[in-house]
């Protein structure tokens, strides 16, 4: 039977059972580590320590602002009473917890929602007007697997680069609710500061009353295979950019519907890349007034690849 020895120390290597691991190593190790999870359900308490299901929090505003550091994981669990609005649980019935401003790197918040077109639980949802559920103040964030609901005037489910430039922002699997007759709401909101390397991608968006997503169109930021509900005289993407800053970007392969045949928008592209190209390809339009409502591209109609307006491919923009 080996025995196992005791660690002995010095100051420049650890060694265990005759195996020597290098101080520098150890300390590296130490210090990028891959971050602890933390657990939100609607029996939970927020005097506990968060690291199972059992010690679950009880609010998702504690796990953020009071648990979480850089490169934590935050799982958001679905009500043990099958509520499907989760925020009578996960915050407080005023709303007073929001927004929940994300300022660790690297944060991940995940959901466990059946798909992003099934309402249920968990769903974080808000009627206070003037503000937005999620702030993003930082890069590498990624939010996954949640229904978000912002049903106030000027509310954003997500406001992304608020402060300063905010890249790698990563949204996924998600379903976004606003309301049509909220004036300037908006789903993702990433307009600010540049957010390149943005990705948003197998989301649905419904019924927003100015577009469900804005973006200052940075650098690699891509926003694919989504699904858009287009509100009346509203868009699905407003895609921005200012002529040479960060101009590359991909849309690709997102549907897009509205009851408005005449004054609703797809895609509206403003401003003109002077260097690099944003590609528009293998989106697909249903009931829009025609081509130039699908895509609003002005002079960058030359990025557009082939686009579907019903089942004809598109030929202006």
């Amino acid at each position: 039977m080996a025995w196992l020895k005791g660690p002995r120390v010095t100051n420049d290597f650890i060694e265990i059972n005759d195996k020597v691991r290098f101080m520098d190593s150890v300390e590296y190790m130490d210090t990028n580590r891959l971050g602890d999870t933390y657990y939100v359900r609607n029996n939970g308490s927020d005097d506990a320590n968060g690291k199972s299901v059992n010690r679950a929090f009880k609010t998702l505003e504690y796990a953020v602002h009071h648990a979480a550091g850089d490169w934590d994981m935050i799982r958001l669990l679905p009500a043990t009473d099958g509520s499907a609005y989760l925020i009578e649980a996960v915050q407080a019935t005023d709303d007073a917890s929001i927004p929940i401003v994300i300022s660790q790197f690297g944060l991940k918040i995940f959901g466990g929602a059946n798909h992003p077109h099934c309402l249920g639980s968990p769903t974080i949802h808000t009627h206070v007007a003037g503000t937005n559920i999620f702030t993003i103040n930082v890069g590498s964030v990624e939010i996954a697997g949640m229904n978000i609901q912002a049903q106030g005037a000027d509310t954003q489910g997500i406001l992304v680069g608020s402060t300063a430039t905010t890249p790698r922002t990563y949204i996924h699997d998600c379903s976004l609710y606003g309301v049509a007759d909220a004036l300037g709401n908006y789903g993702i909101n990433a307009f600010t500061h540049d957010c390149s390397q943005t990705v948003i991608e197998r989301c649905f968006f419904n019924m927003w009353d100015v577009a469900a997503i804005r973006l200052w169109g940075g650098q690699g930021s891509m926003i694919r295979d989504n699904v858009f509900q287009v509100s009346t005289g509203a868009s699905g993407i407003v895609w921005s950019n200012t002529g040479v800053e960060r101009p590359f970007g991909f849309l690709l392969e997102n549907k897009f519907v509205t009851i408005d045949n005449s004054g609703a928008v797809g895609i509206t592209l403003s401003g003109t890349p002077t260097a690099g190209y944003v590609m528009i390809d293998d989106n697909h339009f249903v009931n829009f007034a025609d081509d130039a409502h699908c895509i609003s591209a002005g002079t960058n109609a030359d990025y557009c690849g082939v686009n579907y307006n019903g089942s004809a491919a598109i030929t202006t923009a």
